[in-house]
């Protein structure tokens, strides 16, 4: 193209050319073939187009990083072998899952609302910027607590189902990840003789085996309240959830 004689491997010539701006590029030259000794010379014309090199980072769940998880995010290098991509975080931790597929974990920094991940890639030797993404940093959401089936602040069961009751389960309805919580403490409120109000403890998720007697003389009618209810997720932070209202039926 500019005058000189190209590598030929395999019966193709390379060409190889780099560019500091962006558009169309045009080229050309002369293929010059030995037929039997006659030479034969066949001009070209070609043109090619210089892009810009970017970056792309998608988070796969959605659009923010939550913390306290693992989240999952795609990195696409345009033009560059993505396993070339070098991914930087500018609080938390960046780790691959998948190189060869652009697949990559996330787990925000403790502090801040925001993050920005910069994705460098290796090119001719040396470490070229490729873009940078920002996204939004939120906390884990508060999960419901959830007992025999009843999410909401009031059911009813009957007697006996109330004396088999095992646990008061904490989740988060429609959230896009699956994130365990679990249930730290929790008290049952009931209305004793003379109309007092009395309160039994639990220290962890279980119903206690004093909660379950109680259960057992309950009548038909009587209400029992699930209050107090504190879970903590994977992120280590202790929430308060709703309570439940419970009618023997």
């Amino acid at each position: 193209a500019d005058g000189t004689q190209l590598d030929v491997e395999a019966g193709k010539g390379i060409y190889t050319a780099t560019s500091n701006n962006t558009g169309i590029k045009k080229w050309g030259g002369t293929i010059v073939i030995d037929n039997g000794g006659t030479v034969i010379r066949k001009p070209f014309e070609a043109e090619y187009e210089v892009a810009a090199s970017s970056a792309t980072v998608s988070a796969t769940g959605m659009n923010v990083f939550y913390r306290g998880i693992k989240n999952p995010v795609e990195i696409a290098a345009g033009g560059v072998d993505v396993r070339s991509a070098v991914p930087r975080i500018t609080s938390g931790t960046i780790t691959p899952v998948s190189r060869s597929q652009g697949t990559y974990e996330v787990s925000p920094g403790p502090q801040g609302d925001e993050v920005t991940i910069n994705v460098y890639a290796q090119v001719d030797g040396r470490q070229q910027f490729m873009g940078s993404s920002d996204f939004r940093v939120l906390p884990l959401p508060t999960p419901d607590a959830i007992v025999e089936g009843i999410r909401g602040s009031e059911g009813a069961l009957s007697a006996g189902a109330l004396s088999r009751l095992r646990t008061v389960d904490a989740e988060a309805k429609d959230f896009v990840f699956e994130v365990d919580y679990e249930v730290v403490s929790f008290q049952v409120a009931f209305q004793g003789s003379g109309g007092i109000w009395s309160t039994m403890p639990s220290n962890s998720e279980r119903f206690t085996s004093e909660q379950l007697q109680l259960f057992q003389r309950l009548k038909t009618g009587q209400r029992i309240m699930i209050e107090r209810v504190r879970a903590t997720g994977p992120d280590g932070v202790i929430r308060n959830l709703n309570g439940i209202t419970i009618t023997v039926r």
